[in-house]
């Protein structure tokens, strides 16, 4: 992971959005993650040192996901982070994929990148159907009147 983390406006979007959806307070992920208060709001507001080791801390003071805190600043997307703090999707793909790295070895070298794009997108688009199947018994639930 690099040293710096790009963009300070998005890490302070991102960690803003995290800790507003785990209903924390500065003072107590300041506690949390073993930091002054001052140091965490520079921290949160994207004044401070923003490295791989606080972005982490972070995630455990939060109970989200490092790995999605990253590609949400990367991406600019602090959502990305909020919706993947429960079950860590991102932390979750990086572990399969370092499995795979570690069963294919050097055959990794032959796959193409569109054959990757459409086996990406077949796993998401799995991934959306049980979303959608979700919502639909949920849906049933709420309407059923024996419920």
């Amino acid at each position: 992971m690099p040293a710096e983390l790009p963009n300070p406006s998005r890490l302070s979007a991102t960690l803003k959005a995290v800790r507003r959806a785990r209903g924390l307070r500065p003072p107590e992920v300041a506690q949390a993650m073993g930091l002054p208060l001052r140091s965490y709001e520079r921290f949160e507001a994207g004044a401070g040192r923003m490295d791989w080791g606080r972005l982490q801390a972070f995630a455990q003071a939060t109970r989200s996901d490092p790995l999605a805190l990253f590609l949400a600043v990367v991406s600019g997307s602090p959502t990305l982070a909020v919706r993947c703090a429960d079950h860590k999707l991102v932390s979750l793909w990086q572990m399969a994929l370092e499995e795979f790295h570690a069963t294919a070895g050097e055959g990794v070298k032959t796959l193409d990148a569109a054959f990757i794009l459409d086996v990406f997108t077949g796993a998401f688009e799995s991934l959306a159907e049980e979303i959608k199947r979700r919502q639909a018994t949920a849906e049933a639930a709420d309407s059923d009147p024996e419920g």
